[in-house]
């Protein structure tokens, strides 16, 4: 899975993925999972953080790809939900 991007990194820690700039490799912020909802939520650190319109595509594609991992599917021979992993 992508984790460097053009201005951002996604570092993993224990239960979540630290957002650093890669320049300064300062946190911008957090992706963890939003249980509730079943969807991986970004949450800024700080209340000086600005992100482009690119950034935060960024952000997006990479919360997309972890829901994608994340999600279950559906077994077509069993009709059973199985999880979906990398090997899937």
């Amino acid at each position: 899975m992508k984790t460097e991007y053009k201005f951002i990194q996604f570092d993993r820690a224990q239960d979540k993925w630290v957002c650093r700039n890669r320049r300064s490799h300062g946190i911008l912020g957090t992706v963890t999972m939003y249980w509730p909802w079943r969807k991986h939520v970004f949450t800024a650190d700080g209340n000086h953080c600005i992100f482009s319109e690119d950034c935060l595509a960024d952000i997006r594609h990479f919360m997309t790809e972890l829901d994608k991992q994340q999600r279950p599917r559906k077994d077509a021979r069993q009709g059973t939900l199985i999880p979906t992993t990398k090997n899937s």
